[in-house]
């Protein structure tokens, strides 16, 4: 999408969809060898994901996963868990 500001054309920042998020979060999991039922600290994925990104993509990412049955948190928070549905879909 392109605006022209000041006769000078600028290009919109593109956001990342909550959907994109969840894919990566999940190729993240399978990327280190998770298959369904295994999973790693919640830490570990953030920083696999990418610790210079906001953290409110991975929080969308997590929200998405969870929401698409991708990945199961722990019950403390601090565990991730590769369904798989998550799985077939990496």
């Amino acid at each position: 999408m392109q605006y022209v500001i000041n006769q000078r054309r600028t290009n919109m920042a593109k956001l990342p969809n909550p959907q994109d998020l969840g894919r990566e979060l999940i190729a993240v999991l399978a990327d280190r060898d998770c298959r369904p039922g295994d999973g790693m600290p919640i830490q570990s994925a953030r920083m696999q994901f990418g610790i210079a990104r906001p953290a409110e993509d991975f929080a969308a990412a997590v929200k998405h996963a969870e929401a698409m049955g991708w990945i199961v948190l722990g019950r403390d928070g601090l565990w991730i868990t590769l369904t798989a549905e998550g799985f077939e879909e990496a």
